[in-house]
């Protein structure tokens, strides 16, 4: 970035992705994640070399093929654009807990499971939102966007301006 920190690091081996680090996300989620974001106002760099993988970037290993993931990528990245138009400004609004128990919906997703339990942990004792959460989890922007959509349709959690709140009191 401008002060020369690293953002992000993807690790080619054969032509395949191997390993992966965006900010604090690794492996397949860094990889996602750099097909979620709008701009990227960095400057990027190559290297090849047999400098060890762990010298520069923290990460664990893509399993996956380049197709899948990319496919997966781009679905994603579509997909994200569309949650993220639905969803308020991820820094005004905060989410509130409208329930006291946490019970994930039957029809919902059970991969995102886990981290619909992370995110139910963040908001135990205060409100947060969404830049938040991406800062806390270790999960890219679009997971985050789903488990949100389904805590707000299964009346989990209800949005609430931290600004108007403060009016009332």
């Amino acid at each position: 970035n401008d002060r020369s920190d690293l953002v992000s690091a993807l690790f080619f081996e054969q032509g395949q992705p191997r390993r992966g680090q965006y900010e604090h996300l690794v492996g397949e989620e860094a990889f996602w994640q750099l097909f979620l974001c709008d701009s990227l106002p960095y400057t990027f760099s190559f290297s090849a070399g047999d400098q060890p993988v762990s010298a520069w970037v923290q990460s664990e290993p893509i399993a996956r093929n380049q197709t899948d993931l990319l496919i997966s990528a781009l679905q994603g990245r579509d997909e994200f654009n569309q949650l993220k138009q639905r969803m308020p400004d991820p820094e005004a609004f905060l989410l509130r807990r409208q329930k006291s128990t946490f019970a994930w919906p039957p029809a919902a997703p059970p991969e995102l499971k886990p981290l619909a339990e992370e995110i139910w942990a963040l908001t135990e004792e205060t409100a947060v939102n969404l830049t938040s959460l991406f800062r806390k989890c270790s999960y890219c922007e679009l997971k985050i966007y789903r488990v949100v959509h389904e805590l707000l349709q299964s009346k989990h959690f209800q949005w609430s301006c931290p600004e108007f709140a403060e009016e009332v009191a």
